[in-house]
């Protein structure tokens, strides 16, 4: 293991060796699969119906990573459109701490909040995924 210098290591918080650890690991262990997500919320009031003018077609990825705001380790669910670099772009705001809702032939429900707004006016909104398994 390379010499990360001081302040690296057990006991200084996110910055040490594990954070160095996951970073080179993070692509290996993020799960992803394409699908197809239909919001359920809005500004975390229920949409009526599954409106399927909302359905976006895309890449699901699920990883922990860093909240700057809770400062804490956090899961979260993204769906993207990958480019021909290796880049991916955000389709919908990212799904934070996801929890399986239902799961059936058809589909699943995932719920979490999302973040809206930017600085002082950001706000936590809940929000729900359909998500169904394109083929």
């Amino acid at each position: 293991m390379p010499n990360r210098g001081a302040g690296y290591g057990i006991g200084h918080g996110h910055r040490g060796l594990f954070t160095d650890l996951w970073h080179d690991t993070a692509n290996k262990y993020s799960i992803q699969m394409r699908v197809t997500v239909t919001p359920l919320l809005r500004h975390g009031a229920r949409i009526p119906g599954r409106d399927s003018t909302l359905t976006v077609a895309g890449d699901l990825r699920m990883a922990q990573v860093w909240d700057e705001v809770r400062k804490r380790w956090v899961s979260e669910m993204t769906l993207v459109a990958p480019d021909k670099g290796g880049r991916a772009t955000n389709l919908l705001a990212p799904l934070y701490e996801p929890h399986l809702i239902a799961v059936g032939a058809q589909g699943m429900t995932v719920a979490g909040f999302e973040r809206t707004g930017a600085d002082s006016a950001m706000a936590d909104v809940a929000q729900s995924w359909w998500v169904q398994q394109r083929s």
